[in-house]
């Protein structure tokens, strides 16, 4: 349970980030191995990036791609800017990790194919 004294994480004012937070690896798609984790880790407690091998895109209204490991797609899908949602042509969740996708995930046809087998 949270210490009462604690302020709730204030959203809307994360910390700016500085063109140096970029400058090892963002975006550089000629590196070798996955993109780091782009979340912040223990906001507002600490402000540095988490860093993990990230596996899914978060594309954004009018900004950068977010790339995020398992761990924080859940938290960045509900607290990032610039997200329309439901998510479409202009924000999607793309799988950048290795192989076609999550290990449990299923193609549309056998999403569909369940739905229409019923429960």
């Amino acid at each position: 349970m949270p210490d009462s004294k604690d302020p709730a994480p204030d959203w809307d004012n994360l910390p700016p980030l500085d063109d140096s937070d970029y400058s090892e690896w963002a975006w550089d798609y000629d590196r070798d191995g996955p993109l780091p984790c782009d979340a912040w880790e223990n906001w507002p407690t600490q402000d540095e990036r988490c860093g993990d091998d990230a596996v899914f895109s978060i594309g954004r209204v009018a900004d950068t791609d977010l790339p995020v490991c398992p761990r924080h797609l859940g938290p960045v899908l509900c607290n990032t800017r610039n997200l329309e949602w439901p998510l479409t042509d202009y924000s999607q969740l793309e799988w950048i990790g290795p192989g076609q996708g999550p290990p449990n995930a299923m193609s549309p046809d056998e999403a569909h194919a369940r739905v229409m087998q019923g429960p």
